[in-house]
């Protein structure tokens, strides 16, 4: 699933998933791409559900998701979840699994946020389970509050 809105905004309320969403055919395509000025009120992938490709999920250039709930697999060949470009997630719950192969279980890099991360699940990577990478510009990034139960 590929969503870019370039010059306009894509607004998108709602993404379940309980089966399958995949980029198997090659190593370089991501699971969900959330690009330019796309903005999203929620994605829930439920105990049944599997999102992978190289990332897993992509957010980039100024992409906005308010809520994501995992409860079921999320891996990246690379990432998991990868947050770059200016881009926010207000709230990731994880219950289930999010795992990078490759570098980390989720990157956040540049100047980026993820305001709330609350997990009782598996987060794991290569390298990293959490991987916070600073822009070359040093600006602000992070996360602004961990709970880990």
């Amino acid at each position: 699933m590929n969503f870019v809105g370039n010059n306009s905004k894509i607004l998108i309320s709602e993404i379940q998933n309980s089966g399958t969403i995949s980029a198997t055919a090659t190593n370089s395509n991501d699971g969900i791409h959330l690009g330019k000025n796309v903005e999203a009120e929620m994605i829930y992938n439920a105990k049944a559900g599997k999102i992978s490709g190289k990332f897993a999920i992509w957010m980039a250039d100024n992409a906005n998701l308010k809520e994501f709930i995992n409860e079921g697999e999320i891996k990246g060949y690379d990432c998991g979840i990868v947050v770059a470009g200016k881009s926010t997630i207000n709230l990731l719950g994880n219950t289930g699994t999010i795992e990078g192969e490759g570098k980390a279980g989720i990157q956040i890099q540049g100047d980026t946020k993820i305001n709330i991360l609350k997990s009782s699940g598996k987060i794991s990577g290569k390298d990293n389970g959490i991987l916070i990478e600073a822009a070359g510009n040093g600006k602000r990034r992070g996360v602004s509050w961990v709970s880990l139960n």
